[in-house]
């Protein structure tokens, strides 16, 4: 990617929290009103706006959008949990593969992070971290699977714990492998996601591994997001679907990450 290029994502972000942040003070924005204040063509707010609303942030309406919230909507996580579904199975089944019997493993929150975790559920004998309360009600049916929850402040989009007594938990451990879970890799910026506060919870699952394998399906590929959880080189490998941007995925590897592309399952 090109200096301009990683430049034009850097706004395209600060942009998109913008409006996030204007939907906060006003609960309505309008698309022409945005790209006045934000000095952008219209047919860019609409693309921002459909990338919030795949993100699970916001609802589109006509000629605007309001927050994703409130009766009679799905939350972000379970609208996530529908997308890329085979991608996700592909790419958690992959990931097993990395773990050893007995081995102790994080499992950070997240829709692929669900499927990895019935994945492990077949397993013989392993110990499992997380912070998700949707892993851990996969994994609690499963006696042979160590299951450890962390305690913390519940994020209800996310279905996950956050906060110090998180953070806490998970800088107390060391484990084989960390399965991270995030909105953007790319080589220039790293491991990125939306929420500072799930943020801070990520950087204490990294130290904790002694390898750091990112499972992002093809969205996630080359895209940057508000903040940093670690920089590539602290990822021992990337393990995505077949849509993935070969470009982008070449240039992790060249980057010394191993990127692992499962196939397309067949019909």
């Amino acid at each position: 990617m090109n200096t301009k290029s990683g430049e034009g994502r850097q706004l395209q972000v600060e942009r998109r929290m913008g409006i996030l942040n204007l939907l906060k003070q006003r609960s309505v924005v309008k698309v022409d009103d945005l790209s006045d204040r934000l000095l952008v063509s219209a047919n860019t707010i609409r693309r921002d706006l459909a990338a919030l609303e795949q993100e699970g942030l916001l609802r589109r309406t006509q000629g605007g959008a309001v927050p994703n919230s409130g009766p009679g909507l799905l939350t972000p996580f379970r609208v996530r949990q529908k997308r890329y579904l085979p991608e996700k199975e592909s790419i958690a089944r992959a990931a097993v593969r990395y773990i050893a019997p007995g081995e102790s493993v994080i499992l950070d929150a997240g829709t692929t992070m669900v499927e990895l975790a019935r994945e492990i559920a077949r397993l013989d004998e392993c110990t499992v971290l997380t912070n998700s309360l949707e892993v851990g009600s996969t994994l609690q049916e499963a006696p042979q699977i160590s299951l450890m929850m962390s305690g913390g402040a519940l994020r209800h989009s996310s279905r996950c714990l956050v906060g110090s007594v998180t953070e806490s938990f998970f800088a107390s451990y060391n484990v084989n492998c960390v399965f991270l879970s995030v909105r953007g890799v790319s080589v220039e910026k790293g491991c990125t996601n939306l929420d500072v506060q799930e943020t801070a919870v990520k950087k204490c699952m990294v130290t904790a591994g002694k390898k750091v394998i990112v499972l992002a399906d093809s969205s996630k590929i080359g895209n940057v997001a508000l903040s940093t959880v670690c920089p590539i080189d602290s990822v021992y490998a990337v393990i995505t679907d077949w849509n993935a941007d070969p470009t982008a995925c070449e240039a992790i590897t060249a980057a010394g990450v191993s990127v692992v592309v499962v196939p397309k399952p067949s019909v």
